[in-house]
């Protein structure tokens, strides 16, 4: 019941309970009610009841104060003091303070000895003139003009630096902490850091108005300098020097122009040994001249981003010593202290391989999705991944991707055609003599630098030969086949480019029988193509025709493919590998619509 209603609820309580006692029901209840009680009820009288308290009945606000904006009243008294008297209504304003004697000294504050917190101290540095009526963000430009900002041909912005060996990205932390220590040194404080983001915003959007574009690299370069390759690889060192490399021969250098971006897990690549030998790595390594010629190729070509580089992939049982080799491999050209899972997502793989020049994931599982082995296709061949920047917008953010991934697993998981076509895959067995990790590794950091600089001395040979090289009937991933055959030609030491080619070739039949291992229609195919031609027959009639067949061979029709139109898709998905093994297959559309399909020995 609301407060209103309670003078009518005064008004006739008295009546409604005069009729309760003129029922004798109630009248009953109520004796009965009453005898329970030391009081009857009729006697109690409840104090400080809020339905009949007058005092808590709705009474309308007072009016606000309105507080006077004229100057305070100023009266001189006998003793020729001062006394300020301000006619207020303010009820927080502090009593104290309606009147002040004019001749008290007024309190201070002593600055305190120790400041806890001097980096946002508005005190200015000794001697320095105040920057009290001046802003962060004005006081910050003069800071930033001497930083030059640029963007790649994505359009994202890179800002170079007098004192930094190294391009930084824009968005990068590094960037603000460069801006807040020269604030720092200067004003003894640091900046706001909505002020530092405003500056930096505004320097990027400049950069990107202007149309300075500039590429920028992420560990390895590949420049073209009159026709001629110039391959760069950054040291990461503090002195930002850099191995230049073309044809004649190579150098460690800081007197360059190439801007380099670094990331926080990329470690520092020490300098090469020109007297060392790359034949050093093949005894760490423990592998066959067979293994190495392939080992050694794709090394070279892991510095070569202006060409497809396959995937290394490194299988073996436990205990094969993939996972230390593919670290060696990877720590001489590429030193890092990230090594990455393998990502259940497709889309996370360009995010990883973004900043890294060789991405390393250790202990792939035993099977790689549709989406994951396009994904690994594009970092082998070169592409991009667009993602939404933010979810609450529309803006798009570009990965590029190309790299030279390494892969270890027990397993090999690579089993879709076209990823195994990119792929250089090695099956290490099992390890009989083992050595501790201490010692291997010990013994890789002691000769690191001098088979770094063995493979250094085979590049500008490989770069020579390969310019005049002509082969004919090259592989899958061809310019990495013609770069291999050119490393190898350089090796010399038994290598030679036909030996690369043929254990090249071997490989990926082995990797090709290896996916279809467990699928018998391949062999099937060859045993049948092999003994009858065939050349534009239906297929309908190759499918009854092979089925019979199958039954000769005991082959389970249940492991075929059930109807001509699913035989027709299979075959068509494997004429790489036929290819692979010396038949053409095509699959056409003869007289009525009908397909029809030949086989021909190559």
């Amino acid at each position: 019941m609301s407060l209103l209603s309670h003078e009518f609820f005064n008004l006739h309580q008295e009546d409604e309970f005069q009729n309760i006692e003129g029922s004798d029901e109630d009248k009953t209840m109520t004796d009965k009610f009453n005898g329970r009680l030391e009081t009857p009820l009729s006697n109690v009288k409840v104090e400080h009841n809020p339905f009949r308290d007058q005092s808590l009945q709705y009474k309308p606000m007072p009016q606000a104060p309105v507080y006077s904006m004229q100057p305070p009243v100023v009266s001189t008294d006998t003793k020729n003091t001062l006394t300020t008297t301000t006619e207020s209504n303010n009820p927080f304003e502090n009593y104290n303070s309606k009147t002040t004697n004019s001749t008290a000294k007024p309190e201070t504050t002593s600055p305190s000895t120790t400041n806890p917190f001097p980096f946002y101290s508005q005190t200015p540095a000794h001697g320095k003139a105040s920057t009290k009526d001046v802003s962060d963000h004005e006081l910050l430009i003069p800071l930033v003009t001497d930083i030059e900002f640029f963007a790649d041909d994505l359009g994202d912005v890179y800002s170079k630096v007098n004192d930094v060996p190294h391009v930084i990205e824009s968005s990068s932390s590094l960037l603000r902490q460069i801006l807040e220590g020269r604030f720092l040194d200067i004003h003894n404080r640091l900046p706001r850091r909505s002020d530092v983001n405003n500056v930096i915003e505004c320097l990027v959007f400049e950069a990107k108005r202007s149309g300075r574009t500039r590429k920028v690299f992420n560990r390895f370069a590949v420049l073209d300098n009159d026709n001629a390759k110039i391959i760069a690889i950054d040291l990461a060192n503090s002195n930002g020097e850099a191995i230049i490399i073309d044809r004649n021969d190579w150098t460690v250098t800081s007197d360059h122009k190439i801007d380099f971006v670094r990331h926080p897990h990329m470690r520092e690549l020490e300098h090469p040994d020109p007297s060392g030998s790359l034949l050093e790595l093949s005894e760490l390594l423990g592998v066959s001249d067979a293994e190495s010629s392939l080992l050694f190729a794709w090394l070279a070509c892991a510095m070569r981003t202006d060409m497809a580089r396959p995937i290394l992939m490194l299988h073996g049982s436990p205990g094969s010593g993939k996972s230390t080799r593919a670290k060696m491999l990877r720590d001489l050209l590429d030193p890092s202290v990230v090594f990455d899972m393998f990502p259940k997502k497709a889309d996370e793989l360009p995010l990883l391989m973004h900043s890294k020049a060789i991405p390393l994931f250790d202990n792939v599982g035993n099977h790689l999705s549709d989406d994951q082995s396009n994904t690994l296709c594009m970092a082998c061949t070169g592409g991009s991944l667009s993602k939404r920047k933010l979810y609450s917008n529309r803006d798009m953010i570009t990965l590029p991707f190309q790299r030279a991934v390494i892969m270890t697993a027990v397993n090999n998981p690579i089993t879709a055609s076209d990823l195994i076509d990119r792929s250089l895959i090695i099956r290490f067995e099992r390890i009989k003599i083992r050595a501790t990790d201490e010692s291997l590794t010990a013994r890789y950091l002691s000769r690191k630098s001098h088979i770094l600089g063995g493979l250094l001395n085979i590049i500008p040979k490989a770069l020579e030969i390969e310019k005049t090289l002509k082969i004919n009937n090259l592989p899958r991933l061809a310019h990495f086949a013609k770069f291999g055959y050119a490393v190898s030609e350089a090796l010399a030491n038994g290598f030679t480019g036909d030996r690369f080619l043929a254990e090249l070739r071997l490989s990926q039949q082995g990797s090709l029988l290896e996916s279809v291992a467990d699928d018998p229609l391949p062999g099937l195919i060859y045993d049948y193509v092999s003994q009858v031609q065939v050349d534009h027959v239906p297929m309908k009639v190759f499918f009854e025709d092979l089925m019979a067949y199958a039954k000769v061979c005991s082959i389970d029709p249940k492991k075929l493919p059930a109807a001509p139109n699913s035989m027709s898709r299979k075959i068509n998905s494997m004429t790489h590998i036929f290819e692979e093994f010396g038949w053409l297959v095509s699959i056409d559309r003869g007289l009525g619509n009908v397909s029809v399909v030949t086989f021909n020995k190559a």
